[in-house]
């Protein structure tokens, strides 16, 4: 299969394609780092240096692809904007051409505050959050583009750690550094997944998915966010985190501040059903190992 996946370069994406590449697959890979590129080129994938401000170019090559995953991130105030615009030529693109499986890649974040109801895939998000409210909306017409000749779907990862990269790798690095870091909230909880069991579904997406399904990779766990930051911190020897007011939060992260503040309990049972399990499935019991593997990965970058 000639698959193509948006933001190779980048941490979830360079995880998903490496996954799918194997003797049976030709891999594309997008992204804007040329530095990067070539850990891509160097494993035996194709490289196209589109970013997602170019629609033109990338509704071409999702034409050209049998898979195509929209795994990029925009990034600043107009993210939503970009990323509305690139997948919808994207998807456009595969309804042109001899696509067969789009796959976009959300997040938990659109599902809110869940408190302590248990958000599952079919889940009605409530009040997303701002940070990924224009999510909703593309959620929506990737799931009704599905149809006889193009099979669409959604997966909504968690808190993704793994590697040099995430919100765990900077906590390692601060702490590493003998930087107190902060956490906004503390008691609330998020739904951690690795990127490597992340990679895994979209794999089971492809092969076997159902068509216009959204499907969520999370480990299950429901573990306090302060928790884990302390374990973090003791892991890397370095100082206790600090909790951080939403409100101090907010002025320095804008939206993101309240994303990260929202408490989650969020399960994926039609991803186990496609007889996916995440083989990393604690976070906080094997957080040496988690550390291990991020200095590891920073040290080879």
């Amino acid at each position: 299969m000639r698959i193509l996946v948006t933001g190779a370069t980048g941490y979830v994406g360079s995880a998903i394609a490496a996954s799918l590449l194997n003797g049976a697959n030709r891999v594309t890979g997008t992204g804007t780092s040329e530095a990067r590129a070539a850990a891509l080129r160097e494993r035996g994938m194709h490289f196209e240096p589109a970013p997602l401000e170019d629609a033109e170019r990338l509704r071409r090559l999702a034409s050209e692809h049998d898979v195509v995953i929209h795994a990029a991130m925009a990034r600043g105030a107009q993210r939503g904007a970009l990323d509305e615009a690139a997948t919808l030529a994207l998807l456009q693109g595969a309804q042109e051409g001899r696509t067969e499986v789009f796959v976009y890649t959300s997040g938990v974040w659109i599902l809110g505050e869940t408190g302590d109801a248990i958000a599952a895939e079919d889940w009605a998000p409530r009040l997303p959050a701002r940070a990924a409210a224009w999510r909703q909306g593309l959620e929506r017409r990737v799931i009704e583009a599905s149809g006889d000749t193009l099979r669409t779907g959604v997966i909504r990862p968690g808190m993704v750690y793994g590697g040099a990269g995430g919100t765990l790798g900077g906590w390692f690095d601060a702490a590493m550094a003998g930087e107190p870091f902060r956490v906004v909230g503390g008691g609330n909880r998020w739904p951690w997944i690795h990127r490597d069991d992340v990679a895994e579904l979209y794999k089971r997406v492809i092969d076997i998915g159902a068509p216009g399904a959204v499907y969520h990779a999370t480990d299950g766990t429901e573990h306090p966010v302060i928790e884990v930051a302390k374990a973090a911190a003791a892991a890397a020897g370095g100082r206790p985190p600090r909790t951080w007011a939403l409100a101090d939060a907010r002025s320095e992260l804008g939206d993101i501040a309240e994303a990260l503040a929202l408490d989650q309990r969020v399960q994926s049972p039609r991803s186990r059903k496609l007889g996916w399990l995440p083989r990393r499935p604690d976070l906080l019991a094997e957080i040496d190992r988690a550390f291990d593997e991020h200095v590891a990965s920073a040290e080879g970058a």
